[in-house]
């Protein structure tokens, strides 16, 4: 059974089973920081991302917001599922050394490897651990065009074979239902999907649909689930897998 996590930023939601949400969204707010716990004990399980493409981003992936994190971390410990390594997007170095200082400070992170890191680079980080996550997909799946799209999921399926361990994939979206469903169902552990971009308008055949219509399309099949009167993705990729 593949995990699915919403993956939120700023707020949380009341309406799914599982919460993946980022620290970047959480930091240096001590007081929001604890009153998010008792909204953690809504949810099934929750997992904690390091936030550190966005802090990447926002130039503010410093010694200090990685100290933070670990506090952060001090705080929720127990509560939550579980909690990804300090991986720096496309820097194998930053994110190797990132992950030994983590485990040197006593924490369990989740390894997170990228695309295009090397199969060799894959093994020094996740080592021993038999759950990683593969980040760096996004950018490929949201403006690639189908070839490039092939390559990547060759890559992740190649590497997967390889270290055998179970996988999170970071931020596929509905391109989930690209992958292989006998793979999926003997590597892949969880996924998350983007709750703001879950719900937006998608295009079919020159016709534009709401997912909060009374129909979700995805592709030529349709399909829907109410929950909270939402329609959402999770009863699609469940209902896919279960199939024959």
């Amino acid at each position: 059974m593949v995990i699915i996590y919403a993956a939120q930023t700023s707020t949380i939601p009341k309406l799914y089973d599982n919460l993946l949400i980022s620290f970047y969204h959480l930091r240096n707010e001590k007081k929001k920081i604890y009153s998010f716990l008792e909204g953690f004990l809504n949810y099934d399980k929750v997992i904690i991302d390091s936030g550190g493409f966005t802090a990447m981003r926002k130039n503010i992936y410093t010694k200090q917001y990685m100290e933070s994190y670990l506090r952060f971390l001090d705080v929720v410990e127990g509560v939550v599922e579980g909690y990804f390594s300090l991986d720096v997007p496309g820097n194998f170095e930053e994110t190797l050394k990132n992950h030994e200082w983590m485990l040197e400070q006593g924490y369990k992170p989740i390894p997170v490897i990228h695309y295009r890191y090397t199969i060799e680079q894959c093994k020094e980080i996740v080592k021993n651990s038999d759950f990683y996550a593969v980040g760096g997909l996004v950018p490929y799946f949201r403006r690639a065009n189908d070839f490039q799209k092939a390559k990547v999921i060759k890559w992740v399926i190649d590497i997967s074979e390889q270290l055998k361990g179970n996988i999170h994939l970071f931020g596929v979206g509905t391109s989930i239902f690209s992958f292989p469903k006998e793979w999926i169902k003997k590597y892949v552990k969880s996924v998350d999907f983007s709750i703001h971009r879950r719900y937006k308008i998608i295009e079919t055949k020159g016709k534009k649909y709401n997912f909060r219509m009374n129909v979700l399309f995805y592709g030529n099949k349709t399909s829907c689930l109410i929950k909270g009167g939402y329609y959402t993705i999770e009863y699609e990729l469940k209902r896919w897998l279960d199939e024959d």
